[in-house]
């Protein structure tokens, strides 16, 4: 069973999204900001993770560059209301696989997903 970590500081965003990839047969953690997704991330060991940008403590940005930094090959899809506040080309050059933007379309999501733990 692949495992997912989701991070959003938005908690009807997560408990949603946990809601449907659990359904989808996903093992699935989450954490409200990048600081908590790191002690996630090393206890649950996901293989994807869904990471908003926009957040307190330590934000999305961060949290990838952490991440990608120390474990290249890692999968992270940005999930985002905010891209106009962030260079898509900087969030992609850290590795960064995809950027779904909000209010999410979850059939899509559901797709960028898949093809992305495909890869």
């Amino acid at each position: 069973m692949k495992k997912i970590l989701i991070i959003d500081d938005e908690p009807s965003i997560t408990a949603f999204l946990a809601e449907f990839l659990e359904m989808k047969g996903y093992q699935v953690e989450t954490a409200s900001h990048g600081k908590e997704g790191l002690d996630v991330f090393e206890s649950f060991n996901p293989d994807l993770a869904l990471v908003d940008l926009e957040m307190p403590v330590m934000n999305g940005f961060e949290f990838c560059k952490n991440i990608l930094g120390k474990h290249k090959d890692f999968r992270i899809i940005i999930i985002t209301a905010h891209l106009q506040k962030y260079n898509s080309t900087d969030i992609f050059e850290l590795g960064v696989k995809k950027i779904i933007t909000k209010p999410l379309q979850i059939q899509a999501l559901a797709d960028a997903i898949q093809e992305v733990l495909d890869a």
